[in-house]
């Protein structure tokens, strides 16, 4: 999820990318250690669910309040209405997407930690 903000900032801009640091960087640690933690060796299935919890929510999170201005007050005119639609609508794929994404980060993570033992 930080190679993800590096790259918003890299493509968008600083004002972009920083909107996504702070709830990666808060969010990832705490869900991972909660989930995959506790258990040794940790499940495939938890760090698929962790990773996918992970990008879901450090990817939509920062923008929950402008989505639900537009979900709860509708637009007036036609124009406005379709605008405010395609917008959650492309939100809800950056979704879908942030959250396939962080699934298999999570996949490849605990794949790593059940090798790790077998390494040394």
């Amino acid at each position: 999820m930080v190679a993800a903000t590096a790259l918003r900032w890299n493509w968008l801009d600083w004002d972009a990318a920083r909107d996504h640091l702070l709830p990666t960087l808060l969010l990832s640690p705490v869900i991972w250690s909660v989930a995959v933690g506790r258990t040794h060796p940790p499940s495939i299935r938890r760090g698929i669910a962790a990773g996918a919890i992970t990008g879901l929510l450090t990817q939509i999170l920062p923008h929950v309040p402008m989505l639900w201005r537009l979900v709860s007050r509708p637009a007036g005119d036609g124009q406005d209405h379709a605008i405010a639609t395609a917008t959650v609508a492309i939100h809800l794929m950056i979704g879908a997407g942030a959250l396939m994404v962080g699934a298999l980060v999570g996949l490849v993570s605990t794949m790593v930690e059940h090798r790790a033992p077998l390494l040394n």
